[in-house]
């Protein structure tokens, strides 16, 4: 008896394993993904909703910002993280790789949104000089936040080696804000070069990480 090379595909061990994505579609839309993060946490109305959490746990006094605003604010912000997600589940690599990616970047950002609203707000006093700068430098910094947490999860997925280094240069975005903000750099200016360097650190990452790679 002849074996038919129709019966031979459905025989073939890898015929019906479904494909884990594409990883340049994933690239694509973490790194937009990242860019409408960023882009929401530098508009000031996200900060305000924060703010307004953070005095909401203290029963203090509320920053003025409609509802509808809020809303749409807090639906920006989600759908941005959304987009991240959903490309780093469209990246490849293994279920448990990815889950853990999206969770790193979850947390990051909500982290990061927390302790926005708690500086803005001063509802839970942050501590003074060198202590309360350095907070401020990582932790409410959201241009080092949202780029360590994207990058990272993306190198995760896509098991690079010495790929690693390349989360080096978020280290560039810890500095650069504070450095503006002692040298009273115009906000207009501070964002459009942040938006540069985050844009190529994204980039470099996001290359290391092989997109084109299966």
């Amino acid at each position: 008896m002849t074996i038919s090379q129709e019966d031979t595909a459905f025989s073939s061990p890898t015929s019906n394993v479904a494909p884990t994505g594409s990883p340049l579609a994933g690239a694509i839309a973490v790194f937009l993904g990242g860019y409408l993060l960023l882009l929401a946490f530098t508009g000031t109305r996200l900060g305000t909703v924060a703010a307004n959490a953070a005095w909401f746990m203290v029963d203090g006094p509320e920053i003025e910002l409609g509802v509808n605003e809020a809303q749409l604010t807090l639906a920006q912000f989600l759908f941005a993280l959304a987009v991240v997600v959903v490309g780093l589940f469209f990246s490849g690599g293994s279920l448990t790789r990815r889950v853990i990616g999206a969770a790193v970047v979850v947390v990051a950002a909500l982290s990061t949104l927390v302790f926005i609203g708690v500086l803005i707000s001063g509802a839970f006093p942050l501590p003074g000089r060198e202590a309360g700068t350095a907070i401020q430098a990582v932790f409410a910094n959201p241009w080092f936040s949202v780029v360590l947490s994207v990058g990272f999860a993306w190198l995760l997925i896509r098991r690079v080696s010495i790929g690693w280094i390349a989360l080096l240069g978020a280290v560039v975005l810890l500095v650069l804000p504070t450095m503006f903000t002692f040298n009273s750099v115009e906000s207009a200016t501070r964002s459009l070069v942040l938006f540069a360097v985050s844009a190529i650190v994204g980039a470099v990452i996001i290359g290391v990480g092989r997109p084109l790679r299966p």
